[in-house]
């Protein structure tokens, strides 16, 4: 059995010292649920008959990544922005705010912060071998493109990596990717239950553990559980949650396929 812990925070106390002068307490507390903004536009020339839009009347740009430095909560009190996450402080009512360069509101949102409390129901984990894209016309859209990504979860060779895709689900039906939660706030404790089929590869950031195939197999062979963060564990806490993550490990007879590429492979198609 192959046991990895991923901490993504520096334990700066020594653990006995923290819980006997219960120090946890100031910095452990319930949080309110946070969000992920994403901004979309049109874009258009305006002429004196009606408007010319880029593509389509219908179409609209995400422009979240252009615009990120000029987002901003009217009331800091009820919630704040960290890029483009925005975090519950108190219950009440604000606005996410976009500004022009120069600082008029162009766009704004209206976002709710309640006080019904909710639980964390599972953790809902994705293996992610590779993918794929497919680009085709759309309808709908005259002089438009289509992109379509499809995921692949089949591991076909010795030694072929994966990432796990995490996301943490709560009671309400909302879902939080784990990679938006600061670091400092949990722990992933990682088990593989055979480690014949698979292993845990090197860690690269804390919300995005890796797996190696070893062998073939299929089934729940990954135990993932969330953990409390240092400032807030106490001796015998129990998981936040926990899940049981299906792989499929079927190797090819020649130990090729060229629809299963290694992450940082390389291929050559010929003319």
């Amino acid at each position: 059995k192959d046991k990895t812990w991923v901490n993504g925070a520096q334990k700066n106390t020594d653990s006995s010292e923290y819980y006997e002068n219960g120090d946890y307490s100031t910095s452990c507390h319930l949080k309110f649920q946070q969000a992920e903004i994403q901004v979309y536009a049109h874009f258009y020339n305006q002429d004196s008959n009606r408007n010319q839009y880029l593509t389509h009347r219908k179409a609209k740009f995400r422009i979240t990544d252009l615009i990120e430095d000029r987002l901003r909560i009217a009331d800091s009190s009820i919630a704040s922005l960290s890029g483009n996450i925005v975090q519950g402080l108190q219950p009440g009512r604000t606005e996410v705010q976009v500004l022009s360069q120069m600082g008029r509101v162009v766009g704004a949102k209206e976002i709710r912060v309640g006080n019904n409390k909710v639980t964390i129901e599972r953790l809902e984990v994705d293996v992610v071998t590779g993918v794929s894209l497919t680009v085709e016309p759309q309808p709908e859209l005259p002089g438009t493109l289509m992109a379509k990504v499809t995921r692949r979860e089949t591991l076909h060779k010795i030694y072929q990596e994966a990432i796990l895709d995490v996301n943490v689900k709560f009671s309400d039906g909302t879902r939080t990717p784990i990679r938006h939660v600061p670091p400092s706030d949990y722990f992933l404790d990682m088990d593989t239950l055979n480690n014949h089929v698979v292993a845990f590869g090197p860690m690269f950031s804390a919300d995005q553990p890796r797996i190696i195939a070893l062998g073939e197999g299929s089934g729940e062979l990954l135990k993932l559980a969330l953990e409390l963060g240092d400032a807030c564990q106490r001796k015998k806490s129990r998981p936040l949650a926990v899940s049981y993550v299906y792989v499929n490990v079927h190797l090819s007879k020649d130990g090729k396929d060229e629809k299963d590429l290694q992450n940082d492979g390389q291929m050559r198609f010929d003319k």
